[in-house]
């Protein structure tokens, strides 16, 4: 998962596990509002989040998680005019043929007559191309949508569907890392695999977290005390009666006091031995280890649950767990991501080797493709705004957004790099180019050529201010 997704999540996972965390964090941006963080970005982050665990690859598409991971939570949405089971696939079969990563979202409005997919943004070209190849069957037209018209397709039924899919998939997604992570502690000799029978030992049951008393007898110690085991470090077996989990063997580890009647003074904290805790509890034998070890992550049964137990009441703490530069990051990210999603937004590939001339930390210069019947003693290039454009995984190829209203300033270059014009043009224009040349792979005697004349027409040399 990639270091935004990660940050989008723990927004959710600091204001209580669950997706109810969610409205806590709405009520945060109410607050934190005047200082820049929008109520309607934190709510289009609720959205992106709900379908993020939502969309598990319906009909052999990809997770819409996966996407994200590949392309670092960027993806276009696609209103496909087919709902016919047997039409979709074909059509999904033909984006696989050119490699199309993409995902089905979850249909919030059953009946309609449309689908909607994700897809990579790098893959718009071919893309583009499915949809050329199916105008004539298609009886209205396949457009981009951004995400706030994917959820106005939305019945009230739709998105009641879609909060069952998100917390479904939350749970899930959960419990599959909280799995892993156990499986390799407890094959890890820095941990201390342990086993605690529920009936006998627990005192209480919190949101998160588990209470367990350990006898004095055991440790040897003039009272009794207890420990706390957070849920997600631990995973339920004999039909709940008996707790498994792994404590850090050269960690620091506190419990509270307990008094004469057992009850658990949390204000007394104190130091527990790990060497004694060994013998305060019952070892996990080789052939739960084993067992632990095979266990699949739909065996979501073994696992406490974070929405029962006790809750304790207390004040909200929503502005002292997620600071407030980390969501005004969050949310700077999204409205970036908000161009991809966009129809007003036309995405156009550079290629970093043959048309990238020179970059500023603000900035990058490439050139623009010409056609066949175009003089080749000038070259056109053009600047294009970091904000608006996002580097491939590989390095190879950049991708613009450029708005389909605006328009661009070219600039020509003669064979000296001396400039002979400026001039603006459509961006619609200039994509449509982009997108020729793209699809023909520009037949030029000698790209490095041009490459050389517009660098030599840059004043100051690549990755220097301009």
């Amino acid at each position: 998962m990639s270091e935004e997704l990660q940050s989008l999540v723990q927004i959710i996972e600091l204001y209580g596990r669950g997706l109810e965390g969610l409205g806590k964090a709405i009520r945060f941006s109410a607050k934190g509002a005047e200082k820049g963080v929008q109520i309607a970005q934190v709510k289009a982050l609720q959205h992106r989040m709900k379908l993020h665990y939502a969309s598990e690859g319906t009909h052999n598409t990809m997770k819409l998680s996966d996407l994200e991971k590949m392309t670092g939570g960027r993806y276009t949405i696609l209103n496909i005019p087919l709902e016919d089971e047997k039409e979709l696939i074909a059509f999904y079969d033909r984006l696989k043929k050119l490699k199309v990563s993409f995902s089905e979202l979850p249909d919030l409005n059953l009946g309609d007559g449309y689908t909607q997919i994700a897809y990579n943004p790098d893959d718009v070209e071919s893309v583009r191309l499915v949809i050329d190849y199916y105008k004539k069957k298609f009886r209205q037209e396949a457009k981009e949508m951004d995400l706030d018209e994917y959820f106005g397709t939305a019945t009230p039924g739709g998105l009641e569907y879609l909060d069952e899919l998100a917390a479904k998939g939350y749970e899930g997604r959960m419990h599959e890392e909280q799995l892993e992570e156990i499986q390799e502690r407890i094959r890890d000799k820095e941990y201390l695999p342990i086993s605690i029978n529920v009936e006998s030992l627990l005192l209480r049951e919190e949101k998160d977290a588990y209470l367990f008393r350990i006898t004095r007898g055991r440790l040897g110690e003039d009272l009794s005390s207890a420990i706390r085991i957070k849920k997600s470090d631990c995973i339920l077996l004999d039909e709940g009666q008996t707790v498994i989990t792994c404590l850090k063997r050269d960690g620091e580890l506190w419990g509270y006091a307990l008094d004469q009647r057992k009850n658990i003074n949390e204000k007394e904290k104190v130091k527990l031995d790990i060497t004694k805790l060994e013998k305060a509890f019952a070892p996990v034998g080789d052939d739960r280890v084993k067992m632990i070890g095979k266990l699949k992550p739909e065996y979501a049964a073994i696992f406490p649950s974070f929405h029962g137990g006790q809750e304790i009441p207390e004040k909200s703490s929503v502005p002292d767990l997620v600071p407030e530069k980390t969501v005004e990051k969050v949310l700077s990210l999204e409205k970036m991501k908000e161009r991809y999603q966009s129809p007003e937004y036309i995405p156009v590939t550079f290629d970093m080797e043959t048309q990238m001339v020179a970059e500023s930390p603000n900035l990058y210069i490439a050139n623009l493709p010409k056609e066949q019947q175009e003089s080749k003693d000038f070259v056109r290039c053009i600047c294009l705004n970091k904000e608006t454009t996002s580097l491939s995984d590989d390095g190879k190829r950049l991708l613009a957004y450029l708005k389909r209203s605006d328009m661009s300033e070219i600039t020509e270059l003669d064979q000296d790099g001396k400039e002979l014009r400026k001039y603006v043009k459509k961006n619609e224009e200039i994509a449509t180019e982009c997108l020729k040349h793209q699809r023909g792979r520009w037949n030029t005697d000698s790209p490095s050529l041009e490459k050389r004349l517009l660098q030599k027409s840059v004043s100051t040399p690549k990755n220097k201010k301009l």
